[in-house]
């Protein structure tokens, strides 16, 4: 029989195991938190001696393969630590009940190691990045001679470098030989100061590559030591100078330091074994806990993981942690735990630490401003007149017009006088207003200087990554060589010259065609009476569709967020050719074409709106067959490949198809129902026709496809696609019958140029119904892909579990999930409802609640790591799930005024003082208004760092104005070169046509000169105050907005000296 001794001392060591496997397990998985942090414990950490060229990646490389090795270590140790536990548990059930697993002092213990690992994550997350090591040893910063030095100091500058360059090529020499021995010296080789590594081969591994990385780095400092001598020689020999004894390599001094070094490494190395062994003996003496280390299981890992959540599964969640990138499938970052870098450097400029701390802020990140007065004028007079025409028009009931322009009418008198005396009062105190005495900043002085010095360097481009919100730095030879290439393709651009006013021409096509169609005065000024700009060319950087660039990520496999090539740009990285035509000349014209066609595409049986859209119309087609494939189609370079006359044909289609909608369209430009059909495609064929741009100064013609960056481009892709897929329905049930036909219309869906379909027909019918797609126009391809488990579309990836579809949300692998950072110069309300839009997404898209739990969870640590607090976003998330209903509608007849203010923090907040006072002097009509607040973003660092403008060589300074020299132009003779004010200053070429501008007027007869601003020169026709109406016109500045009230603001600041002529 069993004694009570035995019984107590195996229920000792039961406990004693179960403390040690907490212990293990919690360090397993602060070990995981910290790898995916790339952070190494201060425990792991090898402390750097060396500090060569290359050294400090070199030992990061070596701690990361130490962190690694631990967590293997560890994952043994568990294992075998419950191997014993199992042992002595089967021993204690054969002698009675056995007693529980968990007690206080496990319980204790586990939130104590919890609390400690938490804290350390913590204070390395939220602390600053310590600096790198300067890599100054073994350097020479240059081998150019200091100037004004003598011949002798020369020669004791020779005789100093040939006694340093005997003893590096000495050390080479001895270590060269110890490497041949297979031993490293005491002072390279690293000595483990923790139990925790048993693995020999990783130190003996390191302390070569250590060894070999010194000579590499010795030897070229010793050749830079010799081009320098070499320097001294020819100058030395260059001034008559000859060399004396003392300073020649076979001088005395010399020779007896490289006898008495070979003397002191000749008998280090007699003393030295043949094999290293100490490594050996250091394992042996080390190994107390561990066993030898073997190959890591990562399923053996994650079973460790999950099952330890089961001990205060909520010390490691949540808000007690920073960000982890760790995922489970594709749904999530492309290489596991490893985030895609935010910077990419193809250029020769090495970035400083400061640039790449700016650059890592995103994108989006908005620097705050300094006290700005203009700003706050601009939003005080914008406000008053709005309040000032709502006064006017507020008994008008006539409806707004679908296409119209905007009033430039600045009222000067409100009809009511309460309302006038507090908006004279607003006025007066935003032209009073003083700044806040407390500065906010969020850029420290070393980013503000990185700032301006990367806007101010004309040899380098930034551009925002296509489909990724990363920086992409290039030298402008590249990216001119780059660009240059895909426009040199004569299948789809043709150079059109270098007359900058190429857009006159089309400019005429388009007031010809309003005269011909005899338009309405809105709609005639809506399409031509605009400032009209030349579109610019750029192309964004496909990331993701450079092999090079994928190759170097899986080699680096680190989680670094920048990636330099400096050297070498990689040549295989294609580009997205963009045309932005904000004020094009065809612009307005394409917005109200793409206004008249946008109700057709709800006849498009394929189309998709949004992935919202598309969950909506496959949640009725869930339930699948066994033998479903998920298939996706890519049509390749869509907007580029679409042929014109195609796209005309698709468009009368589609007008014939539904005359209700083209009455609405007529309608809505007051015409004729056969007039309208005829306006559509006439302008249709002027749009796509006159895609004329301008790339470093040459102007291109683009002859085939649609610009990507036109108002109407997604539109007529969308409805040329949906008339070939008309095609597509009658060729199979024409050759695949008629089941399959039905299916296919149902089930197949597209949005834009990707589109997905569940087949359950088998592979041989899925082959010839791809043929047929790609049948159906010899320059539109689909590209198909397959996938019997899972596939992504859009931001949703499918998969197939139980014979029933389920979704999950998907990220592409370049998704950076750099999301607004929560110190950028954002409203409050923005950065509340970032979280809660994010949820939002995530409740819509993921069917499996413990998905959704890890969704949640990601995101949850992605906003971490953006600087979000725990409790905002836990706030959005509460919100997320207990919100059921929508707000209710607004009543139509209640007008809003907003007060427009672009977000400053250091500017005066004169809006609480507007939304208290305003409504008491408006009175009784304070219930038919509504004021509110609308928020302008700042400058972020996308709009101040990246540029369409773009010129490899740098360009003169304007001429000044000009005549436009146009046939019939009665401007040109009032146009002069000179201004009569000679400190005057010019900000652009200037000519007849010009839009917005400041000009000095001037008398011919009187002599009197005045400076005013005015939207059109050709509205000047008031005649000087003497009464000649012979004035003269010298336009010198360019006002780039077409707001009256922020160009009335301005030019008032202008004339009161504020601003400098």
């Amino acid at each position: 029989m069993t004694s009570n001794v035995d019984i107590h001392k195996y229920e000792v060591q039961r406990k004693k195991l179960l403390l040690h496997i907490i212990k293990s397990k919690k360090r397993l998985l602060f070990l995981k938190q910290c790898k995916s942090l790339d952070y190494i414990p201060m425990g792991l950490r090898i402390k750097q001696h060396y500090h060569f060229p290359g050294s400090n990646n070199l030992y990061k490389g070596f701690n990361r393969d130490v962190l690694e090795s631990t967590i293997t270590s560890t994952i043994e140790n568990v294992e075998s630590l419950r191997s014993e536990l199992a042992k002595i548990t089967s021993e204690l059930e054969k002698m009675g009940p056995l007693p529980p697993s968990s007690f206080k002092a496990t319980r204790q213990l586990a939130t104590t190691i919890s609390r400690r690992h938490s804290k350390k994550i913590n204070r390395f997350f939220y602390s600053s990045p310590s600096p790198e090591s300067p890599e100054n040893q073994y350097c020479m910063t240059s081998i150019e001679l200091p100037n004004q030095m003598t011949p002798k100091q020369l020669c004791n500058k020779r005789e100093d470098t040939l006694l340093r360059r005997v003893r590096v090529q000495a050390s080479i020499r001895f270590l060269e030989d110890c490497i041949s021995r297979q031993f490293i010296p005491n002072s390279i080789r690293i000595r483990r100061s923790h139990r925790l590594m048993i693995s020999n081969q990783l130190y003996d591994k390191f302390n070569r590559t250590l060894c070999l990385a010194i000579i590499d780095a010795k030897k070229k400092y010793a050749n830079r030591m010799n081009d320098f001598l070499q320097n001294i020689d020819k100058t030395l020999n260059d001034e008559g100078n000859l060399l004396r004894p003392w300073c020649t390599d076979n001088c005395n001094g010399v020779k007896y330091l490289k006898d008495k070094l070979d003397a002191k490494y000749k008998q280090k190395l007699s003393k030295l074994p043949t094999h290293n062994t100490s490594s050996v003996d250091a394992e042996k003496s080390n190994t107390t806990e561990y066993n030898s280390i073997k190959q890591s299981n990562s399923s053996t890992t994650d079973g460790i993981v999950q099952q330890d959540t089961s001990v205060n599964n909520n010390s490691l969640t949540g808000a007690n942690l920073p960000p982890t990138t760790t995922n489970d499938d594709e749904s999530s970052s492309s290489n596991g735990s490893t985030l895609p870098p935010l910077v990419y450097n193809f250029s020769s400029r090495k970035l400083e630490k400061s640039e790449i701390s700016l650059l890592l802020k995103g994108l989006g990140f908005s620097p705050i401003e300094p006290s700005n007065h203009f700003q706050v004028a601009c939003s005080v007079r914008d406000f008053t007149r709005s309040v000032r025409l709502a006064i006017i028009h507020e008994y008008s009931e006539k409806p707004k017009p679908k296409f119209f322009v905007k009033s430039q009418f600045i009222p000067t008198v409100c009809k009511d006088d309460k309302v006038e005396a507090y908006l004279n009062e607003l006025e007066k105190k935003s032209d009073e207003s003083i700044p806040k005495q407390f500065t906010q900043h969020n850029l420290t002085r070393a980013e503000k200087q990185s700032l301006k010095s990367l806007r101010c360097d004309s040899s380098i481009v930034m551009k925002s990554a296509d489909k990724s919100q990363a920086f992409v730095i290039m030298d402008k030879g590249y990216y001119s060589a780059k660009v240059k290439a895909m426009l040199s393709d004569g299948n789809y651009y043709i150079p059109y010259g270098k007359n900058k006013y190429h857009y006159r021409e089309t400019v005429k096509k388009v007031i010809t065609l309003a005269k011909r169609f005899n338009l309405d005065d809105n709609i005639k000024r809506y399409i031509c009476d605009y400032d009209i700009q030349t579109p610019l060319f750029y192309a964004l950087p496909k990331l993701h569709k450079s092999k090079r660039i994928d190759n170097l990520l899986k080699e680096q496999n680190s989680s670094s967020r920048v990636l330099e090539m400096n050297d070498d740009p990689p040549d295989d990285l294609p580009f997205r050719p963009i045309v932005a035509s904000t004020n094009g000349p065809t612009q307005q014209l394409s917005r109200l074409l793409d206004g008249l066609l946008r109700p057709y595409l709800c006849k498009v049986q394929s189309y998709i709106e949004s992935y919202e859209d598309f969950l909506d119309k496959i949640s009725s087609h869930r339930k699948v067959t066994s033998n479903t494939l998920l298939c996706t189609f890519d049509i390749k370079d869509l907007y580029t490949n679409i042929d014109h006359a195609l796209t005309v044909k698709a468009i009368r289609y589609w007008i014939k198809s539904d005359p209700a909608l083209l009455e609405t369209a007529a309608k809505n430009v007051y015409m004729s129902i056969v007039e309208c059909k005829k306006f559509i495609i006439e302008a249709l064929e002027i749009i796509l026709d006159n895609n004329i741009f301008m790339f470093d100064g040459t102007y291109y013609k683009q002859i085939k496809g649609i610009a990507m960056g036109s108002s109407i481009a997604p539109t007529i892709a969308n409805l040329t696609i949906g008339y070939l897929e008309i095609n597509l329905y009658e060729k199979v049930k024409e050759r695949m019958g008629e089941d399959i036909h039905s299916y296919i219309k149902e089930h197949w869906y597209r949005y834009i140029d990707d589109c997905q379909l569940l087949w359950p027909f088998g592979n041989e019918n899925l082959a010839v119904f791809t043929n047929i797609l790609n049948e159906l126009n010899e320059a539109i391809k689909f590209v198909r892909e397959e996938n019997t488990q899972k596939l992504p579309f859009l931001n949703i990836m499918l998969y197939i579990e139980n014979n029933q579809l389920e979704f999950d949300i998907y990220y592409k692998p370049t998704h950076t999930f750099a999301y607004i950072n929560f110190r950028s110069a954002h409203p409050r309300h923005v950065k509340r409802m970032l979280p809660y839009t994010l949820a939002s997404m995530i409740k819509k898209i993921v069917t499996n609640d413990e998905t959704y739990r890890r969704r949640i969870a990601d995101m949850h640590n992605h906003l971490i790591s953006r600087g979000y607090p725990s409790r905002l976003i836990d706030d959005a998330i509460n919100k997320m799930k207990n919100e059921n209903s929508k707000e209710a509608p607004t009543s139509p007849s209640i007008r809003f005024l907003n007060f427009r203010v672009v977000y400053n923090p250091n500017n005066p907040d004169l809006y609480s003082d507007v939304s208290t006072q305003l409504p008491i002097a408006l009175g009784e009509r304070a219930s038919k208004f509504r004021i509110r607040k609308v928020n302008k973003q700042s400058a972020s660092l996308k709009r101040i760092l990246t540029s369409n403008k773009f010129y490899h060589e740098p360009q003169p300074p304007s001429n000044g104005p000009k005549a436009c020299q146009q046939r019939g132009c009665k401007m040109c003779e009032r146009i002069i070169d000179t201004p009569i004010d000679e400190n005057i200053r010019w900000n652009a070429t200037l000519d007849c046509h010009s839009r917005f501008v400041v000009y000095e007027k001037s008398c011919k007869h009187c002599k009197k000169h005045s400076i005013n601003h005015i939207d059109s020169l050709f509205k000047d026709k008031t005649p000087c105050d003497c009464g000649n109406a012979n004035t003269q016109i010298f336009p010198f500045h360019k006002m780039n907005t077409n707001n009256p009230v922020d160009r009335e603001v301005w030019f008032n600041m202008f004339r009161s000296g504020k601003v400098r002529k």
